[in-house]
């Protein structure tokens, strides 16, 4: 009897390093996804025991009709508006578009960021500075460096609760979200769009909204050559950023 107690405290003795072990472990893959903050490729990602909530959901929880949910396959047509909208239209020189959804019943603080800037027109002749076919684009820094902001941050939002459940906004292609250096609440006015899914992102970064309209054009975008750090040979930038109104064509 004494040998087989001894010899249960120390199987639990093993398990219970087993699985300290298993936890170090799923953090280091975690933190590693991530260099300064950036949002970085990686195909590791730590389990996370918060719900996903996609943008059906999210538009589905707000109260949205199904006849009103935007997509690039029920051809909506976006009117330009001066009013503060939930619809943004990015632009580029070259005529083609992206239309985003932002979603502030999840995350007010960082879609009200976002609309004041574009109120202000700040992104205006902001290129993308940071192109990852596969992974993402990124712009938003008046510098065109990617060390720029607006000179104000805002506090992280990457978890938010639904009916009482913590719930993230996961990082799946076209999904837009706040970039930030490595301090969390560090986001400022750079943004990214993400070509391919990076659940490795999720819960580290402040998604806010995803194309609806004009993925075509973020393909184009991602498709571009680009230097050692992943800055397009030829600048890719966005003339206007501006508020429209969805109307059905």
């Amino acid at each position: 009897m004494a040998r087989r107690g001894f010899a249960k405290r120390i199987a639990l003795i093993f398990t219970a390093l087993t699985l300290a072990l298993m936890a170090a472990f799923a953090f280091f893959a975690c933190d590693a996804s991530f260099t300064s903050g950036q949002p970085t490729k990686s195909t590791s990602a730590a389990t996370e025991s918060i719900s996903s909530l996609t943008a059906e959901d999210a538009a589905e929880k707000a109260g949205e009709e199904k006849e009103n949910q935007i997509s690039e396959e029920n051809m909506m047509k976006f009117t330009e508006t001066d009013q503060v909208t939930d619809y943004v239209r990015i632009t580029m020189e070259n005529g083609h578009t992206i239309v985003i959804r932002l979603l502030p019943q999840y995350v007010p603080v960082t879609v009200a960021n976002f609309q004041t800037l574009v109120s202000e027109h700040f992104y205006d002749g902001i290129i993308f500075h940071r192109v990852i076919a596969g992974f993402m684009i990124q712009g938003g820094d008046p510098t065109g460096t990617g060390f720029g902001g607006s000179g104000e941050t805002i506090p992280a939002e990457f978890v938010f609760e639904v009916d009482g459940q913590k719930t993230i906004i996961p990082h799946k292609r076209g999904v837009v979200s706040m970039a930030r250096s490595g301090d969390p609440n560090s986001a400022s006015s750079q943004f990214f769009i993400c070509h391919a899914d990076a659940p490795h992102l999720n819960g580290s970064y402040a998604a806010f909204g995803c194309v609806v309209d004009g993925m075509s054009t973020v393909d184009e975008i991602a498709a571009v050559a680009t230097d050692e750090n992943d800055k397009p040979l030829v600048e890719q930038r966005m003339k206007t950023v501006t508020f429209v109104i969805p109307e059905k064509a």
